[in-house]
């Protein structure tokens, strides 16, 4: 079960450290790109729902063309400072976790155009927002929208998110299963670890998935109870880790620096 992106290969074993850039403005999502460069980061994620909620008049000015110019400048730019550094471009609304409101067809035509700029290696898709038993819009939607990235060049990570609790380890190798139908690249699983025995339950769901299925999988349980997950993920079948290197993006991330010394004293340096 592996993965290659640009220089960087998605395995088994030591897990890849990712951060989330969440600044709200060019100039904040520049400099912790240069942060995650510094900190030697292996996976860069641009959180682009923290730069759109600081846009003003979001939804009147994403009917014209500048706000799409500026993300790619931004983009840009981040892919000047990061070099070869693979990239995420990920999109959450308020219920999801995120920072804004918009309209998932909307959020759908700023995934596609990001994928069409060639700058995104990876776009992240939240399956709560499409299937029906999560309250969303239907399968064949999303079946589509995997499908219309991956004919515009990037990679698909396929995601699901819970910050208020844990899913029971049978629903995760379910719902990771049914994930992997609509072949995405990778499949994500992050929920809140409200106890030791929430965080254990992710492990076991993960290690599972990796002795049963051949499907590329991040795992990770958040909150302080999930801290762990960050760091023995990888042992278990989780690719990429998350640190932060700002704002965190989720309960229970560290600092780059101090997840990577943690990395080194469980796997070796």
């Amino acid at each position: 079960m592996s993965l290659q992106i640009r220089q960087t290969r998605f395995e088994k074993g030591r897990p890849l450290v990712a951060v989330s850039l969440t600044g709200t403005t060019g100039e904040e999502i520049a400099e912790q790109t240069r942060k995650a460069v510094e900190q030697q980061v292996q996976v860069i994620e641009w959180r682009a729902d923290y730069y759109l909620a600081g846009v003003s008049d979001l939804k009147e000015k994403l009917l014209e063309s500048e706000v799409y110019l500026d993300m790619l400048k931004i983009m840009d730019e981040v892919e000047q400072i990061a070099g070869d550094i693979p990239r995420i471009f990920t999109i959450r609304t308020k219920g999801q976790g995120g920072e804004i409101d918009l309209d998932q067809s909307v959020i759908g035509d700023i995934q596609l155009f990001m994928a069409q700029t060639g700058l995104a290696d990876f776009v992240d898709i939240e399956v709560k927002a499409f299937k029906p038993e999560f309250g969303g819009i239907g399968g064949s939607l999303l079946k589509k929208r995997v499908d219309d990235i991956h004919k515009e060049g990037s990679k698909v990570i396929l995601s699901y998110h819970d910050k208020e609790e844990m899913i029971p380890a049978v629903f995760i190798v379910k719902l990771v299963t049914a994930m992997s139908k609509y072949r995405p690249d990778i499949c994500k699983v992050a929920a809140m670890a409200n106890s030791k025995e929430d965080a254990n339950s992710l492990i076991k769901a993960t290690a599972y998935l990796d002795k049963t299925e051949d499907i590329p999988m991040i795992t990770m349980a958040m909150g302080k109870h999930g801290i762990s997950t960050r760091v023995i993920g990888g042992k278990y079948g989780s690719l990429v880790t998350f640190a932060s290197v700002g704002a965190p993006s989720a309960p229970g991330q560290i600092p780059a620096g101090v997840l990577r010394e943690r990395l080194d004293e469980f796997y070796g340096a």
